[in-house]
């Protein structure tokens, strides 16, 4: 059996609401491709309702002022005038409280008493504060207390989704490397020595050729270091070790070595002659996703998120937004808060400045309210219309090397000036 890493849905940055037997994930300025019917539908109830009952329909786009279709793409594309709505797993309500189905997937933990029936299991799982879900097998029905999924084509899971666990994505630079951090997640399989701070793994596992990343256990308080790059779902955070970061134009870029390209036709006719024109181009348009290095004069830009070799090229993928201040990188996370925020400031750079100063502060708050406050913990609260500023690592400087073969980049541009771009 594998486990089913992100078969259950979570807050992203997007509201996700329950109507018509599932869960739609809305996505603001996204659109979807492809029409599921030649119908124009005015308003958005009626659309979820078609797609809801048909096997092909993926979601619903708002195209225009009471002009809703329904698509049949899975891919989203940026469009600042559009709004989607993506059909994620089908869901059931029990004394309002959402679970939400998964066929042919069981929960980890399931306790061994039959409930009886969906009812009795669900008013069971309700009562119990770390019931993650229930399980069907045959007509029998078992309350499950962990979150990993396994597929199991005898059973049907119901994924308790009033907990409200927050999935996100984003990088930091840290040591100097690019890492790419995940939660709820931890690594299958981790070493036995536990680290109370995370400064003090990142420099065992900076040290450790073997070493593939971090994991934040949740319930043990402690790091341990990855032995593999392979997730679970679990109560935590995992830090994926990338190659050495690269800064610039308010990005974070993770060069993927040699002999790479980004996969798949490039995302226009533009040539640049320079690494730093391409990055600078890329960061102005949303539907980049990094620079290729075809040679020392010629670098074209990518559209899709992963790589392919390719001899002689090198590939630089787009990573979180980010600023510079005070010879560290902050990583922008949008939609969420840190937790434990404590002193509010009059605009971001105080306090950014006071972060900075502090060795208990882990970034920036911005709340709804516009209000910037500095925070003390490093777990994520989903907030819509929030977002923050993670502290990265000490020591970045502003000049430094994209390509230690072949191009000395100087960054000559004020670290206030970046800052207030990307304000």
């Amino acid at each position: 059996m594998t486990e089913k890493a992100g078969s259950i849905t979570w807050l992203n940055k997007g509201e996700v609401e329950a109507v018509h037997g599932y869960l739609w994930d809305e996505e603001m300025g996204e659109t979807l491709t492809g029409y599921f019917n030649k119908k124009v539908y005015t308003n958005r109830n009626t659309a979820l309702k078609v797609c809801s009952a048909s096997g092909k329909c993926t979601g619903v786009t708002k195209e225009g002022p009471n002009i809703y279709r329904c698509n049949t793409g899975t891919t989203l594309k940026p469009n600042s005038k559009r709004t989607a709505w993506i059909q994620k797993t089908s869901v059931v309500t029990h004394q309002k409280v959402l679970f939400s189905v998964l066929p042919s997937y069981t929960l980890d933990k399931v306790e061994k008493t039959n409930r009886g029936s969906e009812a009795a299991a669900a008013v069971a799982c309700i009562k119990k504060p770390d019931c993650t879900g229930f399980v069907k097998r045959g007509s029998a029905y078992y309350i499950a207390l962990g979150w990993t999924v396994f597929s199991d084509e005898n059973s049907v899971s119901y994924v308790r989704n009033d907990m409200k666990l927050a999935f996100v994505t984003y990088s930091l630079y840290l040591k100097e490397y690019y890492w790419q951090v995940k939660a709820p997640y931890i690594h299958k399989n981790l070493k036995k020595d536990a680290y109370k701070t995370l400064p003090q793994a990142l420099e065992a596992c900076v040290a450790d050729p073997s070493c593939k990343g971090i994991s934040f256990v949740t319930k043990k308080g402690n790091y341990y270091l990855a032995k593999s790059t392979e997730l679970k779902i679990g109560h935590g955070r995992t830090y994926n070790k990338g190659t050495k970061a690269v800064i610039g134009d308010g990005y974070m870029w993770t060069r993927s070595g040699d002999n790479n390209k980004i996969d798949g036709d490039y995302l226009d006719s533009s040539t640049y002659g320079t690494l730093t024109a391409g990055l600078k181009a890329c960061s102005k348009k949303p539907a980049c996703t990094g620079v290729t290095k075809i040679n020392n004069h010629k670098f074209r830009l990518g559209k899709i998120e992963r790589t392919a070799r390719r001899n002689g090229y090198s590939a630089y993928l787009r990573g979180s937004s980010s600023v510079t201040f005070r010879q560290r990188v902050w990583t922008e996370v949008t939609g969420f808060n840190l937790a434990k925020p404590t002193t509010t400031f009059k605009d971001l750079k105080t306090a950014l400045f006071a972060c900075s100063k502090s060795k208990t502060c882990t970034g920036v708050d911005k709340t709804p309210e516009g209000k910037f406050m500095v925070a003390t913990s490093t777990e994520l609260v989903s907030r819509d219309g929030g977002s923050c500023w993670l502290k990265g690592g000490a020591g970045y400087v502003p000049q430094f090397s994209y390509d230690s073969k072949y191009q000395l980049l100087n960054h000559h541009q004020s670290l206030i000036n970046l800052l207030f771009s990307k304000v």
